[in-house]
């Protein structure tokens, strides 16, 4: 590729076209239009228009980092899950990452409920009470 072809954003490659089309498929999972997400990316405070937006989606415009990040932040999700499905290279890749994905979810939030019990435990030993329920065995 010339130089005059990256500065006028000629050329655009296979990653680029799979990061947009990773961000359009998890931004319809999650049931958002464009106008939605590029009202939360404004509210976040790095705005892209609904056609910039599509463009990223379409592979018809680069995706830098700081987009992503900012993207990946508005969909609920990371950069890394949003890269990660972009590299599947079919819908069965795809669904092993979702499922990969949601076993994910469930366990950072068994995690942090773990924790959660942890300090309440934590709090009521420190005030000699003890829980209305038993914890031991319950998540462990």
């Amino acid at each position: 590729m010339s130089d005059e072809e990256r500065r006028r954003g000629n050329g655009l490659d296979r990653a680029t076209e799979a990061v947009g089309a990773a961000i359009r498929d998890v931004r319809i999972a999650h049931g958002v239009t464009l106008s939605e997400l590029s009202k939360r990316l404004t509210r976040q405070g790095r705005p892209i228009h609904v056609s910039g937006l599509s463009k990223m989606e379409n592979g018809e415009r680069r995706i830098d980092v700081d987009d992503l990040f900012e993207i990946a932040e508005a969909l609920n999700t990371s950069m890394l899950r949003l890269v990660a499905y972009a590299a599947a290279e079919n819908s069965e890749d795809k669904e092993a990452w979702d499922l990969a994905s949601q076993a994910a979810d469930h366990e950072r939030a068994l995690n942090v409920w773990r924790r959660v019990m942890e300090v309440l435990e934590d709090d009521f030993t420190a005030h000699n009470r003890k829980l209305p329920f038993e914890t031991k065995g319950l998540l462990y």
